[in-house]
């Protein structure tokens, strides 16, 4: 499932030919049960999300970015957590024709997540204390995600939050930004999420 987001420095894609069948598969292994060909919705996807349990983790996305400023992609590079795949263009001069390194050269940049990995990502930078060309980076990706044409791809993108919304507070040593007040926290996780998403979205306008 390919998809292109609205910025064409932008390709983000599920690797899966089957995720349906790799998702329910692993679950049902878990159950000792074999699959029965049930297909995820957007709504199902959302939920499976959500719980955060290991199947999952049978599903990958790739985003593909190009024209990225080495200090973006240095942040991106350092998420390590459920083990992301990063691929960052060279600047060594034997690949580039000889060209010196540049520091401010524009280079792409290749990875790939499963859900947890995204989700423990975006949590840390779409937090206000990631510095603002990343935060700018990681809300491209995220609208890309919520404005894909195929329902897991977008339902990954509805649970792309940052770390005030996903836990209820702000986590963070020495400001409060108070984005997390402005939300119920006695709301459904869906409902927050929700809402959230909507002035996310309102917000891009």
């Amino acid at each position: 499932m390919d998809d292109k987001g609205r910025d064409r420095m932008i390709q983000i894609r599920l690797i899966n030919a089957d995720p349906s069948m790799d998702l329910y598969e692993a679950a049902l292994t878990c159950r000792g049960k074999e699959y029965n060909g049930e297909q995820l919705t957007y709504d199902k996807m959302v939920k499976w999300l959500i719980a955060e349990h290991s199947p999952i983790e049978a599903l990958h996305f790739q985003i593909l970015l190009t024209e990225q400023k080495k200090p973006v992609v240095n942040q991106l590079v350092r998420h390590t957590a459920y083990h992301p795949r990063h691929w960052v263009q060279s600047s060594r001069p034997d690949l580039t024709g000889g060209r010196s390194r540049d520091p401010n050269a524009l280079i792409c940049y290749d990875c790939q997540y499963d859900p947890l990995a995204l989700i423990e990502m975006m949590r840390k930078r779409l937090c206000f204390q990631a510095e603002l060309e990343t935060i700018k980076q990681a809300e491209i990706i995220k609208a890309a995600f919520m404005k894909s044409r195929h329902d897991i791809i977008r339902a990954m993108g509805f649970v792309m939050v940052p770390h005030c919304i996903y836990r209820g507070g702000c986590p963070e040593l020495f400001t409060d930004c108070g984005r997390w007040k402005k939300l119920d926290f006695s709301l459904d996780i869906i409902e927050r999420y929700r809402i959230f998403n909507k002035q996310f979205l309102e917000d891009l306008k």
